[in-house]
């Protein structure tokens, strides 16, 4: 048994792990946008979109939680806030594509999208 004098917080990796997983259903989701065919379809895959993006929030938001109250992170602290802010920024920006078709109402996206 190994004794430490300070703690050590590993619970960042199963943190990444979830809002990495947030991610890869809103890919999921706007691929599935992208193949909607009707407005109602497409109406449904952005509802769900946007409560995905929600749940990346709150993981964000643990995750900064997380830091702020650790004593000892498994790596650099400005880095874990910095990869958790690019990936809330990825989320975000999959979620605004989602907002921009939904709110132009393309009626057939080009061949390729």
């Amino acid at each position: 048994m190994v004794f430490r004098m300070t703690p050590k917080e590993d619970s960042f990796y199963d943190l990444f792990a979830i809002s990495a997983s947030h991610r890869v259903a809103g890919a999921w989701e706007l691929t599935n946008l992208l193949a909607a065919v009707d407005p109602e379809s497409r109406a449904t895959v952005v509802q769900r979109m946007r409560d995905l993006e929600h749940e990346a929030d709150e993981a964000t938001h643990e995750i900064m939680n997380r830091v702020s109250s650790s004593f000892i992170t498994p790596f650099d602290r400005e880095e874990i806030r910095r990869l958790a802010s690019r990936l809330d920024d990825c989320m975000d920006h999959m979620k605004e594509a989602a907002n921009l078709i939904d709110r132009s109402q393309v009626k057939e996206l080009p061949q390729g999208v």
